[in-house]
């Protein structure tokens, strides 16, 4: 089903940011890679409570990144949003 926000200015906006804002960097990578190489050791050296605690540790974590990640969006959406008003008027 397509609505009229599937053809919006803001949509098209969204989409062409998206593609081009993030493009993840060599250290962006490395980061990344090192971060799913110790969650796999530490995964597989832990057993019992101890590995649901470690996993519960990393879906919290994920969960206060995203968090900060909506905030921060929703941030700058706000400061853009003001900076097309101010230009306008």
């Amino acid at each position: 089903e397509v609505t009229d926000m599937d053809n919006s200015v803001i949509d098209y906006l969204f989409g062409i940011l998206g593609q081009e804002f993030f493009k993840p960097t060599v250290e962006h990578k490395r980061c990344i890679g090192n971060a799913a190489d110790l969650y796999e050791k530490l995964k597989n050296k832990l057993h019992g409570s101890d590995l649901a605690d470690f996993e519960k540790l990393c879906e919290n974590l994920d969960g206060v990144n995203a968090e900060e990640s909506e905030i921060y969006f929703k941030l700058g959406f706000r400061f853009a949003v003001k900076l097309m008003a101010e230009c306008v008027l």
